[in-house]
This record gives C-alpha cells, structure tokens and sequence, in this order.
C-alpha cells in the first residue's frame, strides 16, 4: 500500500525532468547571436538566450525590419525557424537612442521590454500588439513619444516615467506630459471602471483612452480644451460623456467604436471632428453644439439606435456618410442647408420621410440610395427646382427610386 504513493512520485518526477530537459533542448535550440543591418543602414547586433530573453543594441535606430528578421527569419546556420513564441523579454543595451515605428511589434509573447538611459526618442506601434507586457518604465533620456506608440497593448497596466525625464511624467500608472497639462496614454489594462481626469488637464491626447474596454466613466475637468484623434476610440463599456463648457476642439473618431455609449451632451464651443460616433450602436441621443455649420464626414454612421435627430438650424452643409446605416425614421433638414453629400443617407432601413429645403443646390453620389422604407420626400421648393437639384447629384446618381412620392410647396 506504501509503495503506490512512491510510484506516484516518482512519476510526477519523470514527467517534471522530461519538460524541464525538453524546455533546456528548445531553448538551446533557439538560442543564437548575430548582427543585423535594415534597408536604412541601422545596424543592431542582438543575443537570443536558451531562456528567451533576447539582448539587442543599435548604434542607430531599432527598426521593424530588424524585429521581423529576428522573428520569422533564420535564427541559426541550419533551418528557417520561426522564434516569436519563445521571446519573453527584450533587453535594450545602452547606447541605442531610438526604438523605431514597429520596433518589437512582431514580438507578441513578450512579457517584459527594458530600455536603457540612451533612448530619447520611441517611435509609433512600436510595442507588440496583444503581447502580455504589463508593465513599462520610460528612462529619464526620452524627449519623444508618439501619439501610437501604444496602440493595441492591451495588457499594459502602468506606464512609469523617470522622475528626471524633461518631457515626460506619470500619475497613477497613467502618462503625462511633464507639466500634467495633457493627458497622453491610459493604459489598457487597468482595473478601475471609472477614471476622473486630473484637474490641470487642458487636452486629452491623440488614442489617449483608446481601447480601454473595461471604464464605463470618464469625468472631465472644467478646464479642458481639446479632445484628441480617436481620444476615446474603442472605449466600449463607456455610457455616457458630457464635455464641459469650454471645449473648443474634438478630433476625428475621438468617441467612435463606443458600442455602449447612449449618450453623448457637447458644448456650443466646441469644434467637431470627422467620424465623430461611427459605430456607436447603441447611440438615442445627441446634443450638438449650437451654431455648427456642418454635419461632418461619417458623423453618425451606422448608429443603429439613433431613431430621432434635430439638426440644428446653422446647419449648411451634410458631408458624405453622415446618417449612414443610422435609425432615423423622420428628418427634416432645415431652410439653409446647401449640400448633401455621398452617402448621406445611405441604408438608412428605417427612414420613411424625408423634408428637404430648396436651399439645398447640390448632391453627392448616391445620398438617398437603399432606404427602402422612404416613400415620401417633402420638398420646400417646386417640380423643376426638384430636377434640377437630382441633376447635380454626381455621375447622375441619387438613389431616389421611383416609388418615392415627392410633395413639392405648392401640394
């Protein structure tokens, strides 16, 4: 009866030196060293160890090409093999200053990237997408950050900066410019849902919050200014967002992907960007700014829920894709507007009228096409004005078909 648990343990130590032997061969197997030289003349001379750690140092640049040889090229005399998967860290040597666009971007299974004091500049994507790298520490030498740096990192909790860099600061894992002025990067990982911008920020930077699918709420500070490029994007358990009085700039895309968001309150001051709500799914209510003059690029595109919508009255101008695949069952564009472009209305499903000013002298391509519930258009001015306005649309194509009922002013 004693003899079974032994049995038992010892094959348990079997199997424990089996892998561990089987790990030491496939990490020797890898294991290699060499001198790469991209199609710019950075050369870097890297170390593979049987551990997968590998050791890298340029006198130049880091770039994507020397991450992709490494990952998919020949890593040893006798066979192409393909090592991405046993790369864990990455260990920058000092004297490299610039860690590239794409740098370690095909390196997605590394759980730790070091860089030395050298660096001063890091480039867009430079970090792999979707790897399990947690933690990153910015040296007290880096003077530039790109906007994309981080983008699709997402298991980056915390960003720390070096108490000594110039440019850079950090404040509860998130990254500042040094002055906490401007809000650069949440990482993606963060536990929290709900995260309150500090007080002294005056802009929310390009991609800032961008994928951060866990917060449901951003609290703005008073003193803000500006939104950035996809500032928000892909923020998909966020609800709602009221921007303070103030704002004067939102960038492209900044709140599109949000698939929870239902509603959105901007302030008259602000200055919208294109793609503003693209694919906000779940998007019933908007407040626009009053005064705007246009409607932009792809505003509302494919806001599934968006059955009810005022424009505003300075309205002037709906660009291309701006109601595309969108709910609204009813609009009525106001007196005032010149120029609805491609794709305006588009798939529109549920739309089943449509008022339209003769202050409107132009169309895009196809801007009524595939609304196959529109079947009455009400039109502000008379017959020939109606022609003549289906005869700017371009290549002659409205998408108005002919069971639609026009009503003119006179009816």
């Amino acid at each position: 009866m004693k003899k079974k648990p032994l049995k038992i343990i010892l094959i348990l130590a079997a199997v424990i030196a089996a892998a561990t032997a089987i790990f030491i061969f496939r990490g020797v197997f890898y294991a290699h060293s060499g001198v790469l030289t991209d199609s710019r003349g950075n050369t870097a001379s890297w170390t593979l160890d049987w551990r997968g750690r590998l050791t890298v140092r340029s006198e130049g640049e880091l770039s994507c090409g020397f991450s992709d040889e490494i990952a998919y090229g020949k890593v040893n005399a006798i066979l192409p093999i393909d090592v991405n998967k046993h790369i864990r860290a990455v260990v920058v040597e000092d004297g490299t200053a610039v860690i590239g666009a794409y740098a370690f971007h095909t390196f997605t299974s590394v759980r730790r990237i070091s860089l030395p004091d050298s660096i001063t500049s890091i480039g867009e994507r430079a970090f792999p997408p979707y790897a399990h790298l947690k933690n990153l520490y910015i040296p007290a030498n880096v003077t530039d950050i790109s906007p994309e740096a981080f983008v699709h990192c997402h298991h980056l909790r915390e960003i720390t900066v070096d108490e000594k860099n110039p440019s850079f600061a950090s404040e509860d894992g998130v990254l500042f410019n040094k002055d906490k002025t401007e809000l650069l990067y949440c990482p993606q990982d963060r536990s929290e849902t709900t995260y309150t911008v500090p007080p002294h920020v005056t802009r929310i930077g390009d991609y800032a919050f961008s994928s951060c699918g866990r917060i449901n709420r951003i609290d703005l500070p008073e003193g803000l200014k500006e939104i950035g490029t996809e500032a928000f994007y892909l923020c998909v358990a966020l609800t709602e967002i009221t921007l303070p009085e103030g704002v004067v700039e939102i960038g492209p895309g900044a709140f599109s992907n949000c698939y929870q968001l239902t509603k959105a309150f901007l302030p008259d001051s602000v200055q919208l960007g294109d793609r503003l709500f693209t694919a906000c799914e779940k998007l019933e209510e908007v407040r626009l700014p009053t005064g705007i003059t246009v409607i932009p690029d792809s505003m509302f595109q494919m806001c599934e829920n968006l059955t009810e919508f005022t424009v505003p009255a300075s309205v002037t101008r709906i660009e291309r894709h701006a109601f595309y695949d969108t709910g609204l069952r009813e609009l009525t564009i106001p007196e005032g507007v010149t120029y609805i472009g491609t794709n305006a209305f588009v798939h529109c499903a549920e739309l089943t009228s449509l008022t339209i000013p003769s202050s409107v002298t132009g169309l895009g391509l196809y801007p009524f096409g595939e609304c196959e519930l529109l079947k009455d258009i009400y039109f502000g001015g008379m017959p020939e004005q109606w022609q003549a306005l289906l005869s700017t649309a371009e290549k002659g194509d409205h998408g108005v078909t002919a069971d639609v009922t026009v009503h003119y002013e006179e009816d």
